[in-house]
């Protein structure tokens, strides 16, 4: 039997022509081998692996543990001028003939039908067995370990290595933390059968925290692979990381204080109070407005929210539905509403003035631009803190007043009326243009916003206190005055308006009259309103009472919009409130002793107008007639039971004491005038220095009838002063003076007046 060197020197000779005659198949095997192994060997380390499978395929001796190693030498053992040898021991049983002969050959492996036993060889080719793992160094230099020390990733996580390492993430160090990575070439289920036996083990949990920690890969890969690490950490944290340093790996991404992208682990989400520190919005429409508030409130509320393009990403991710269930259920964060960030902020206010100012314009313009509902404006406004006009910030409180500058209340009664019971003044902080979170509220853009949700209230929608309202006992501007009116329009739904409030709003001299023509200050329960005609009317026949009329040329129609109003301040409208007013004064004049003769006619010619006019005179009479005014026989006595003397009485005047009108002390003469028989004080006498003024008022003075004395009586000038006529031109100046005020204040003036 030939030896085993002369089996090999015969095969060398035969079929590879080295030695003896040149085989003419020898360019196309040489063509075939060189094919196949650039298809098998196409990676640098492919032949590592195939030493392995090889070392698998061989026979070991009965009782020997196989053993390969592989060996790196600095010296060229075998002459061909290479820098290093690599040496493979194996403690097989060694090649027989037929596997030299199979080495050799192509197609003609001994392992076929073997793969069952475990043979894992490819396309009849077989090397010998290296004892070293090629591993993964992401760097010019080879490493080769032995299989002790080398370990395997999960698939999932070589893809994020691959994807960061093609973004630029540094992996240098990937070896560096406690294990050597296999080459991902061999880190694959392919080879599972080769890396079993070889008993190459996965590394374990902690190695991914560690590697995560010493890497970018967190902030160095786009938002969609960021999500594909944290999803396999997801899938993998109860079997593989939850009790790993993993929790103390910053992983979550949030935006910081100053909108910068920030790490936290996980183990640092949870605050002290059990409340998430990082959140998410519900809705993507909610992201960025959530971001740029909280920011605002970052002083206090230790709330923090993921990066817009994480949340963004998170909402298109394919498996967000894993992502999600871990980081609420696992991670604890904060998936939050609209409505539940408000009330985050909500919650943080803590007596802060800045913020409490800053929190209304939050709810302003969240529902404004619709992130919140007007129901959940109003739930929030119900007790939100305020601050008032000196600057405290206010948490209960039992009404709020709009700020003073440019109110209505402060214009009519100049402090807050309710202060005592609880009522809060805002401050002017809440007129001022401001700008939060980038949005800009212009000037006294929040005051709408405050009334309807906030119920800020202003005259006249300010229940009124039971006190006096200083401001009615001076006179008011005639806009104030309206805004009074307004005031008491807007509470009629109140049965009983309060009593001091009313009693000073009717008793106070703030409502503009007019006397005569001369304007003056009155209480509402001593004035009265008619239309302008009737009231100049009443004005100028009442001449021994001036009647209180509202000046309507200082008012204007709008005062007549008002008269329900003006009637709860006591107004008085009717003909027989104006009868009872004048005969009242008639009366008090009687009691004082300054009822005088001319007033006596005053009052009949009144009576006598009214009656003229079809104007009811009961409520006058019966105001004067149980008065003891009237001067008679028997002294000073009340109309009823007087009597005026005539021929029929006489007799009954000789036996009675009768109390007989006093005809010694009021005469029985009168005047014949152009407007009939009057009283002396009543008449003018006719004199040329005032015929243009008479022409102006068409004749309305009663002239003593020149026709029907004579130009005599003109010659009786002091006579006729003495009883009372006016002669002069001063005082008749006075009497058309205050004819022409009320005819003027009345337009009663026509064209030809004019003229």
């Amino acid at each position: 039997m030939a030896t085993l060197k002369e089996h090999i020197d015969e095969i060398r000779r035969k079929k590879f022509s080295i030695g003896g005659e040149l085989n003419p198949l020898m360019e196309d095997l040489h063509q075939a081998m060189k094919n196949l192994s650039a298809e098998l060997y196409a990676k640098d380390v492919h032949f590592l692996m195939e030493l392995i499978q090889n070392a698998e395929d061989n026979e070991y001796p009965e009782g020997v543990n196989p053993s390969l190693e592989l060996i790196i030498i600095s010296e060229d053992i075998t002459g061909n001028g290479a820098p290093t040898t690599l040496l493979i021991f194996n403690n097989e049983k060694g090649f027989s003939s037929k596997n030299i002969e199979s080495i050799c050959s192509v197609g003609r492996s001994t392992k076929k039908g073997n793969r069952k036993r475990g043979y894992i060889g490819e396309k009849g080719m077989r090397l010998l067995m290296p004892t070293f793992r090629p591993c993964q160094s992401y760097s010019d230099q080879k490493i080769f370990r032995k299989h002790c020390g080398v370990g395997r990733l999960m698939p999932s996580f070589w893809d994020t290595l691959k994807k960061g390492r093609k973004q630029g993430v540094s992996l240098h160090s990937l070896s560096s933390h406690g294990k050597y990575i296999l080459n991902s070439s061999f880190d694959t289920e392919e080879y599972d059968d080769v890396l079993n036996f070889l008993d190459v083990e996965p590394v374990n949990s902690e190695w991914y925290a560690k590697c995560i920690r010493s890497s970018n890969l967190v902030l160095g890969v786009a938002e969609e692979d960021y999500l594909e690490l944290l999803r396999f950490i997801a899938e993998n944290w109860v079997s593989s990381f939850h009790r790993t340093d993993m929790k103390n790996v910053p992983l979550l991404k949030y935006v910081g204080p100053d909108g910068d992208v920030v790490l936290c682990p996980i183990s640092n989400i949870t605050m002290w109070n059990g409340l998430s520190m990082i959140c998410m919005s519900t809705e993507s429409r909610h992201i960025s407005w959530m971001i740029d508030w909280n920011r605002e409130f970052r002083r206090v509320t230790d709330r923090y929210f993921m990066p817009k393009s994480t949340q963004e990403a998170i909402g298109c991710f394919s498996k967000r539905g894993t992502l999600l269930e871990w980081l609420q259920n696992q991670v604890k964060v904060c998936v939050a509403s609209a409505y539940d960030f408000a009330v985050i902020l909500y919650n943080s206010l803590k007596g802060d003035q800045q913020l409490a100012i800053a929190y209304v314009h939050f709810l302003y313009h969240s529902l404004s631009q619709h992130h919140l509902t007007k129901g959940n404006v109003d739930s929030l406004c119900g007790s939100i803190p305020l601050v008032d006009n000196y600057g405290h910030v206010i948490t209960q409180r039992n009404g709020v007043l709009v700020p003073a500058n440019g109110s209505k209340w402060v214009e009519l009664m100049g402090a807050n009326p309710r202060r005592e019971l609880g009522y809060v003044e805002l401050g002017e902080n809440y007129l001022r243009p401001a700008t939060f979170a980038g949005t800009i509220t212009k000037e006294r853009q929040l005051m709408t916003f405050l009334k309807i949700h906030v119920a800020a209230s202003d005259i006249p929608d300010i229940s009124p206190p039971n006190t006096e309202l200083s401001a009615a006992y001076a006179p008011l501007t005639k806009k104030n005055a309206f805004l009074l009116l307004d005031w008491i329009h807007s509470l009629r739904y109140m049965r009983n308006l309060p009593a001091k409030f009313l009693t000073s709003i009717k008793m106070g001299r703030w409502l503009k009259i007019s006397l005569s023509g001369s304007p003056e200050y009155r209480p509402p329960s001593e004035s009265f309103l008619f239309n302008s005609s009737a009231g100049d009317l009443l004005q100028d026949e009442s001449v021994m009472v001036d009647i209180p009329l509202i000046d309507q040329e200082f008012y204007g129609n709008g005062i007549n919009n008002y008269k329900e109003e003006l009637k709860t301040m006591g107004v008085m409208f009717e003909y027989s409130e104006v009868c009872q007013y004048v005969g009242k004064h008639v009366m008090s004049l009687a009691t004082s002793s300054a009822l005088t003769k001319s007033n006596v006619f005053q009052i009949l010619n009144f009576i006598k107008f009214l009656r003229l006019k079809f104007l009811p005179a009961n409520e006058f009479i019966h105001s004067i007639r149980d008065g003891r005014w009237l001067k008679t026989s028997c002294g000073d006595r009340s109309p009823v039971g007087s009597v005026l003397f005539d021929q029929e009485w006489r007799a009954a005047s000789q036996i009675s004491d009768i109390p007989f009108i006093d005809e010694n002390h009021y005469g029985d003469k009168c005047l014949k005038t152009n407007k009939g028989y009057k009283l002396p004080s009543d008449c003018f006498l006719p004199n040329t220095d005032w015929d243009c003024l008479l022409k102006v008022f068409n004749n309305d003075f009663p002239l003593i009838d020149e026709d029907f004395y004579g130009t005599k009586i003109l010659s009786y000038r002091n006579e006729l002063k003495q009883a009372g006529v006016v002669v002069e031109f001063e005082l008749a100046a006075q009497r058309f003076s205050a004819v022409f005020k009320n005819r003027a204040s009345s337009s009663s003036f026509g064209r030809e007046r004019v003229l």
